[in-house]
């Protein structure tokens, strides 16, 4: 059976007994791990961090320069263990956090390519 992937969120699923699927559950797992717990730094990232923190998650804004050059209004998360920016496309109704603005940060959702201002929280 050909692996296939998951409309809402991009997990894979469907291997058969025969096919690899370590790289693509290590991607589920990190995806599934953010969506959690959606709340990012910053919504004003144009480029990756010089010291991320492990788990340090982003939405990518625009003008995009370096590694992520293409991923504006995407998330992207760090992890220190395998070294690299996992991008998550954000689906319309897609709701995140960005706690750096705001007391308690501020809420914010997704719909037609773009992030919506925002409630403050608290």
């Amino acid at each position: 059976m050909a692996v296939k992937q998951e409309a809402r969120i991009g997990i894979y699923y469907g291997w058969s007994e025969t096919e690899g699927w370590a790289d693509q559950m290590d991607i589920n797992l990190r995806r599934i791990a953010f969506l959690l717990n959606p709340s990012v730094i910053n919504r004003t990232q144009t480029s990756p961090p010089v010291s991320p923190v492990d788990g340090a998650a982003y939405i990518v804004a625009s003008p995009a320069t370096g590694t992520f050059v293409g991923l504006e209004n995407q998330f992207m998360v760090w992890s220190a263990a395998d070294g690299n920016w996992l991008p998550i496309v954000p689906k319309d109704g897609q709701e995140a956090v960005v706690i750096s603005e705001g007391t308690w940060g501020t809420r914010i959702v997704f719909k037609g390519g773009a992030w919506s201002p925002g409630v403050a929280l608290g």
